[in-house]
C-alpha cells in the first residue's frame, strides 16, 4: 500500500506577488464548504493534507524553505488556541480545529529544508532518506484537486502495472504552461509515456503533467543524472524523461475531463480556484 507522500513547498511563489513575499503560496486561502453548508476559508495546503489523509496517506514529507514557518505552525496542534475558542463560546470552530489536529496526530510529518532554490527535482531528492525504498506519491503543494477519486485512480494504475513511475496527466487548454507528455496506449490498456518535455514552445500534445505522480526509488538516481533545464534548475519533468531514456517503464494516469485540477500558481488560475471552491 502506498501511504507516503512528498509535498514540495519551498518555491518563492513570485507569480502571486506580493502576497507571497511573506506568506507561502501553499497557504493562500480557498473556500471550503462543510456538509451543513457552512463556508470556511482554508489554506490550500490544509485541503491537500486532508484529502491525502482521507485517502489513506499517513506519512508526509514536506520540503520547505526559509520563510515557510507558517506551514509548519499550521500543521502543528495548538490546543491553547482551542481552549481560547471554547472560552469565547466558539465551540463549533473548536471542533473543526480539533478534527484537523486529530488527523495531524495520527500522521507522521517530516519537515525537510531546501536551502537553495535549485528546482523541483532537487527538492524531491531531499526526501530520499525519508522515503527509503518504498514507492511514494508526489503531490505539488500548489495544486487544487477538490475530489479525492483521482488519488485512488493513480494508485490503482501503479499497483496494477508496477511501472517505475506513474504520471498524472490531464488534457489542458494551454499546453505551453505545462510539462507535456506524448503517449501511446498498448493492448493491455497501459498508457505508456514515450516522451515528456517541460513547457514546450510547440507542444506535441495537450496532455499536461498535473503535478501528481507515483515514483519508485529509481526517480532519485534519475534526478542526479538530469542536467539543468529551464531557469538553470533541474526540472522534475526532465528527470522523468531521464527515466524514459533509461528504458524504465513510465505510465500515465489520465484525469477525466470533468475533474477539477487547478494549479493556483498565477492570479488567473487562483481566481478560477476561488470561484469554484465558493460555488461547491
Amino acid at each position: 500500500m502506498i501511504d507516503t507522500v512528498v509535498i514540495p513547498a519551498a518555491g518563492l511563489g513570485t507569480r502571486l506577488f506580493t502576497v507571497t513575499k511573506e506568506n507561502p503560496k501553499e497557504m493562500v486561502p480557498l473556500f471550503h464548504r462543510l456538509d451543513d453548508g457552512t463556508i470556511l476559508l482554508k489554506p490550500l495546503l490544509e485541503i491537500i493534507f486532508e484529502n491525502l489523509f482521507d485517502s489513506g496517506f499517513r506519512n508526509f514529507c514536506l520540503v520547505v524553505g526559509r520563510g515557510k514557518e507558517t506551514i509548519e505552525n499550521h500543521l502543528s496542534p495548538h490546543y491553547d488556541f482551542i481552549d481560547l475558542l471554547k472560552k469565547k463560546g466558539e465551540t463549533r470552530y473548536a471542533r473543526i480545529l480539533s478534527k484537523l489536529y486529530s488527523k495531524i496526530e495520527k500522521s507522521s510529518i517530516v519537515w525537510v529544508r531546501q536551502h537553495l532554490q535549485k528546482g523541483i527535482g532537487p527538492a524531491t531528492l531531499l526526501a530520499k532518506d525519508v522515503i527509503g525504498d518504498e514507492p511514494f506519491l508526489f503531490h505539488a503543494g500548489d495544486l487544487y484537486i477538490p475530489k479525492k477519486k483521482y488519488l485512488k485512480d493513480i494508485i490503482k494504475t501503479h499497483e496494477k502495472f508496477s511501472p517505475s513511475a506513474t504520471i498524472g496527466l490531464k488534457q489542458v487548454p494551454e499546453p505551453r504552461r505545462y510539462g507535456i507528455a506524448t503517449i501511446k496506449q498498448d493492448e493491455k490498456n497501459q498508457i505508456k509515456i514515450m516522451r515528456v518535455v517541460e513547457k514546450p514552445r510547440n507542444p506535441p500534445t495537450n496532455y499536461g503533467l498535473i503535478g501528481v505522480n507515483i515514483f519508485e526509488r529509481d526517480i532519485f538516481s534519475a534526478i542526479k543524472k538530469t542536467k539543468k533545464g529551464l531557469k538553470g534548475e533541474i526540472q522534475l519533468t526532465d528527470s522523468i524523461q531521464t527515466l524514459i531514456k533509461g528504458k524504465q517503464k513510465v505510465l500515465g494516469s489520465i484525469m477525466s475531463p470533468n475533474d477539477i485540477c487547478i494549479d493556483i500558481g498565477i492570479p488567473e488560475t487562483y481566481f478560477t480556484a476561488l470561484k469554484y471552491s465558493f460555488a461547491h
